[in-house]
C-alpha cells in the first residue's frame, strides 16, 4: 500500500468517531405540548416525560454553557420549537464534544444510546 492510501485510511479511521456522534434529526416527532415557541426543550424521560423530576428545561437562550440540573447528563428527549433555527446540544460543557442536532421544529422523544444521558450544553445556529 502507498504512503498515500494509507495516509487516507488513516485519516478515515479517525473522522468515523466524529461522525457516529453527529446526528441530525428530522421534524418526524410530535411537537410536545409544554415546549414553548421560540424555545428549546430538554426532556428526563423518554417521549417528552416530565416525571417527578421537576418538569421540562426549557431555554429561549440561543447559547446556554451549561444546563441546570437535573438535565445536564440526564436527556432522553428533547424538542426545538424554534421556528426557523436548528439547535444543536452538545455532550460537554460549553458546545464541545459530540452533539446532536434537531432542526427547526424537530425534536427526538427517544435519543439513541450514543447521545441518550449526555447533553450538557447547546447552541442554536441557522441550520444543522
Amino acid at each position: 500500500m502507498s504512503r498515500r492510501v494509507t495516509v487516507l485510511v488513516l485519516l478515515i479511521l479517525a473522522l468515523l468517531p466524529l461522525a457516529a456522534h453527529a446526528h441530525d434529526y428530522s421534524t418526524s416527532s410530535p411537537n410536545p405540548t409544554n415546549c414553548n415557541d421560540q424555545r428549546f426543550c430538554v426532556y428526563v424521560y423518554d417521549n417528552y416525560g416530565t416525571g417527578d423530576l421537576g418538569g421540562v428545561l426549557s431555554y429561549s437562550s440561543v447559547e446556554v454553557d451549561l444546563w441546570a440540573e437535573p438535565w445536564r447528563d440526564s436527556d432522553n428527549s428533547a424538542f426545538n420549537d424554534w421556528n426557523a433555527n436548528a439547535v444543536r446540544a452538545y455532550e460537554g460543557s460549553n458546545q464541545t464534544g459530540g452533539w446532536y442536532c434537531l432542526s427547526a421544529n424537530g425534536g427526538n422523544q427517544n435519543l439513541p444510546f450514543h447521545h441518550d444521558n449526555q447533553g450538557d450544553s447547546h447552541i442554536v445556529l441557522t441550520n444543522c
